[in-house]
């Protein structure tokens, strides 16, 4: 994945764990990310070659069936401020086949979290996020353990996750899930660089340049490939987004993904579920009554007031109180009484 122009280049996540040789003398194959290769497991075969003509070529491609393939959720999941969407995407936790996760924030709105459990603090993983080349970092690292953790290379998993943990940890880590919460603010953190503006050494009284038409296209290309290469991981994807509002001639709002221009559009084509999720109003309560929380409805289907689809969910256009285990397993539709059916959402404009 390219990194946006003006950042200072880090060192690959791969350097830190490639072992020295000691006796033999280390010879790169060339590839990128190559494992490296000792002088005598390079050596020649003692098997006669191949006559010319009929070596054994590498295919280019493998074809395998559809019911054998491995499958990943590819979840983008946008609404306005409170609207719950760190929170669905933390109750992945609850699916074991999800474990386990890593929560990369570029928000630092993971103080909602704590109301997922003692069990689900104790073992999902953070790294905040505060630039975008630590995003090109991440997803480095992320390859690395996604090859090392499917051929189950534990020496190798074990050197990478003490590189990134230098705390320690008593578990071997094996990520199944990543989210990120949330892409609005990586779009931002790209456009910074892209214009020059480190937060490392900007100062408050200093507002940096507006962006030209060149950077919004430079920003868009790298938040597309951004994504591109995330989903195309062998992991679960949950990203989050905030919520842009638009009004018709009519007064008539119409809400999606807070990204700028046509990479609102754009970015939806990545992800198999793009979930809308609404807060109706809260029940009324009558003196001495125990407060019930505001209904939470994710929506799945596109209406003429917002965007949503899902590839996983069939007919069903919408999950009240969902979870990330409700979206997997629902298959129809519940139709809710009156009083529990969301009525608005709170919006952000352009935020």
């Amino acid at each position: 994945m390219s990194v946006a122009p003006n950042e200072t280049t880090q060192q690959p996540v791969e350097a830190a764990i490639t072992p020295k040789a000691e006796t033999t003398k280390t010879v790169t194959t060339g590839a990128v990310n190559a494992s490296p290769v000792t002088a005598s497991t390079a050596a020649t075969p003692s098997v006669n070659p191949a006559p010319v003509g009929h070596e054994k070529k590498m295919s280019p491609f493998f074809i395998e069936k559809i019911s054998t393939r491995r499958r990943y959720l590819k979840a983008l999941i946008y609404g306005g401020y409170g609207a719950g969407k760190t929170h669905f995407a933390g109750t992945s936790f609850f699916i074991p086949t999800f474990r386990d996760i890593l929560f990369i924030s570029a928000e630092a709105g993971d103080l909602t979290l704590v109301q997922l459990g003692q069990e689900f603090l104790d073992n999902v993983d953070i790294v905040t996020v505060q630039d975008f080349t630590t995003f090109a970092r991440i997803y480095e690292f992320l390859q690395l353990h996604i090859r090392f953790r499917d051929s189950n290379d534990t020496d190798n998993l074990k050197k990478l996750q003490d590189v990134v943990m230098p705390s320690g940890s008593d578990k071997l880590k094996k990520y199944h899930t990543i989210i990120i919460d949330y892409i609005t603010e990586v779009q931002r953190y790209c456009m910074k660089s892209l214009m020059g503006w480190d937060p490392k050494t900007a100062t408050l009284d200093v507002s940096p340049d507006s962006p030209e038409f060149k950077q919004w296209g430079q920003n868009s290309a790298v938040i597309i490939n951004l994504i591109r290469a995330y989903r195309d991981l062998g992991i679960n994807v949950i990203m989050t987004c905030s919520q842009k509002e638009e009004r018709d001639e009519s007064k008539r709002r119409y809400f999606y993904p807070n990204l700028p221009g046509k990479l609102s559009n754009d970015a939806q084509g990545f992800f198999d579920v793009v979930g809308y999720l609404a807060v109706g109003k809260a029940p009324e309560a009558k003196p001495g009554d125990t407060l019930k929380a505001s209904p939470r409805r994710l929506f799945l289907s596109e209406t003429q007031f917002f965007n949503a689809k899902s590839r996983i969910a069939g007919n069903v256009q919408w999950i009240d109180d969902p979870t990330v285990e409700k979206l997997l397993t629902t298959r129809e539709q519940v139709i809710p009484s009156p009083q529990t059916t969301p009525q608005s959402s709170s919006t952000e404009g352009n935020k």
